[in-house]
């Protein structure tokens, strides 16, 4: 059961709108805490998605705006290349340009095959 239990959190990503971080810690101590949790972790696209989403990854998460928080959540559970992606209100309080680089960044994964997401939102 362990084993299967690893396999599929292998194979979702999750991303809150509340987030999920230690605040105090800069993204690359959370990224090392969260990292470790998966087999499948590729830093090499850690790195990409975060130069792709101009995120410095010695600033503290709490001094990271809503928007920067949901890519960097974005950038950690593309990460591990996981072929589910679950959002909890992904653009929400997110300016107009930050929704639309979130949907394109979306239509890039789905479009990397056989990956999903599902989100749930009041207004897009």
């Amino acid at each position: 059961m362990e084993r299967h239990e690893r396999d599929l959190k292998n194979r979702i990503g999750i991303v809150l709108d509340d987030g999920y971080f230690y605040d105090e810690l800069t993204m690359t101590e959370m990224k090392n805490v969260i990292a470790s949790a998966y087999s499948s972790w590729s830093e090499q696209d850690y790195k990409s998605y975060m130069s792709r989403f101009s995120l410095d990854p010695k600033q503290k998460i709490n001094t990271l705006s809503k928007g920067m928080r949901m890519k960097y959540a974005l950038a950690l559970a593309l990460s591990h290349k996981a072929e589910l992606l679950i959002m909890d209100e992904p653009t929400s309080g997110l300016d107009p340009l930050i929704r639309s680089q979130l949907l394109t960044i979306l239509t890039d994964y789905m479009n990397e095959g056989s990956k999903r997401f599902l989100f749930n939102a009041h207004y897009f």
